[in-house]
């Protein structure tokens, strides 16, 4: 019994992981022509509805949710257009790195009000992702010089998770990994972990980059 439980779960796991690859890659094919019609928005909402591992998740459920409420009157006005092909880009990454022949890292799980000031000293990063400051190490080269610590994974001591803007070829999926998985669910469960791009986190450490 208990390895068959072990295996249930390793199959729910891939499973999901499949349904998330192919949800990014209908998402991309939405926005390629910069438009979403009532068509295309009722079809990824039976999407997502046949597919709720994904739908109940953080990856998926912001989608479905807006979808629901978008198409109550059976019809995509201009407003929900904007508001759900801003969801789509948040889940594809910033379209202007897209461009470049890199994967983008999704902006979906950054914290909606992430603190205006950052203090490294004594403080705790995870990095994910290929930044475009420069190499990672880098990066955390400039925290270990300012008196914070960084290491691999995040959990309930983790202040901050920053997501380089440059998706990285380890990654489990085209627009995020297990790291950013992993610190979504720290956030849920309520510790105090801040969830921020490359850009807020240079902008509010003051030092001269390329923002």
């Amino acid at each position: 019994m208990e390895e068959h439980n072990k295996l249930s779960g390793r199959n729910a796991v891939r499973l999901k992981d499949r349904s998330i690859d192919e949800l990014i890659g209908i998402c991309k094919g939405v926005l390629f022509d910069g438009s979403i019609s009532t068509g295309e928005a009722k079809n990824l909402f039976n999407w997502l509805k046949a597919n709720p591992i994904v739908s109940t998740d953080w990856f998926g459920k912001v989608l479905y949710d807006k979808l629901i409420i978008s198409l109550e009157d059976g019809v995509i006005d201009s407003d929900e257009e904007l508001e759900l092909l801003n969801i789509l880009t948040d889940i594809t990454g910033r379209s202007d790195i897209t461009a470049s022949g890199h994967n983008a890292a999704t902006t979906l799980p950054l914290c909606p009000n992430p603190p205006s000031s950052i203090e490294i000293n004594g403080t705790s990063f995870v990095l994910t992702g290929n930044f475009s400051y420069g190499k990672r190490k880098d990066v955390e080269e400039l925290i270990k010089l300012a008196g914070g610590s960084t290491k691999k994974n995040p959990s309930g001591n983790t202040r901050y998770l920053v997501i380089g803007e440059i998706g990285s070829g380890a990654w489990l999926h085209s627009t995020f990994g297990r790291k950013i998985e992993e610190a979504v669910i720290v956030r849920d469960k309520g510790n105090d972990i801040s969830i921020i791009s490359e850009e807020h986190f240079f902008n509010s450490i003051n030092i001269k980059t390329v923002y």
